[in-house]
């Protein structure tokens, strides 16, 4: 096996192959034991790609026959033939990432929402304190902040599947479930914020309004923005708040207007109550 000099970083199963992944390249192995017999099987291992690796076994998830999983600050679909990179749409969000602790981040399947959801960690951070998810029905990626969390485990009660993270600071765990929407500890939800994918165009326009449909509820929504020239002085913009919407008010449904110029826009959301 070609290694290029990398140690082993991590290995799945999928289907009939076990993908085994380095720092920089990913190899795939197979075998069979029809007509053979003990120790003489049959293996077969081959190179997928030298052009990305593995940085964390613990973010490898499987999800519609697809492997996916992070290398440095990226993350990887693995269809079974071939490994590219899938997460353009968020780069500005995942270059934040510390380098030197891509070991620790983590990823689970969350089946009831079709999303995946990885754990990672910003540089200067002790703990894990960001959550990246993705749709993998809609192609949707979903970054999320306001929690601390350096792990998630899928687990089921009664029949109904939940998506469990702690807090590394007071032991506190939240659960993420496929009845009732939004985190919730004792019974209470917590805020949590929603980053979208920055949207762009070639040229600077007017940012006049966003619409954000959702159902009449409790509780309040946030709604910030930051506009930039370019995904470099995105990362360091700062979010201006809108407005913040009563959720209980059907007369606030709807529009936001923003108001700005810019060639990238992106819009946060965050919930209290």
């Amino acid at each position: 096996m070609k290694s290029l000099g990398d140690a082993i970083t991590g290995a799945k199963n999928f289907f009939n192959q076990l993908v085994i992944g380095m720092d920089h390249s990913i190899h795939s192995l197979s075998g069979s034991v029809a007509g053979q017999t003990y120790p003489a099987y049959l293996f077969d291992v081959q190179m997928v790609t030298d052009e990305t690796g593995l940085s964390s076994h613990r973010s490898m998830v499987k999800a519609d026959n697809k492997l996916r999983w992070w290398y440095q600050r990226e993350i990887v679909e693995y269809t079974g033939t071939g490994a590219v990179k899938k997460s353009y749409p968020v780069d500005v969000d995942l270059a934040l990432v510390d380098d030197n602790v891509l070991q620790f981040n983590a990823g689970e399947k969350f089946r009831a929402k079709n999303q995946l959801w990885w754990t990672w960690r910003r540089s200067g951070q002790s703990v894990n304190d960001r959550v990246m998810r993705y749709d993998y029905v809609l192609d949707a990626w979903l970054p999320t902040t306001g929690l601390s969390t350096p792990v998630l485990h899928r687990t089921f009660s009664s029949g109904v599947e939940r998506l469990l993270d702690t807090n590394a600071t007071d032991r506190t765990v939240y659960r993420e479930d496929n009845q009732i929407p939004g985190y919730q500890f004792f019974g209470t939800d917590i805020s949590s914020t929603l980053e979208l994918p920055p949207v762009s165009s070639d040229q600077a326009m007017a940012w006049l309004e966003a619409y954000l449909r959702y159902l009449s509820n409790t509780g309040s929504i946030v709604v910030a923005y930051r506009t930039a020239d370019h995904y470099r002085a995105l990362v360091g913009a700062s979010y201006t708040t809108l407005e913040t919407i009563n959720q209980a008010v059907a007369g606030e449904l709807g529009l936001v207007r923003i108001g700005d110029l810019g060639t990238l826009c992106q819009i946060r959301v965050t919930g209290t109550g």
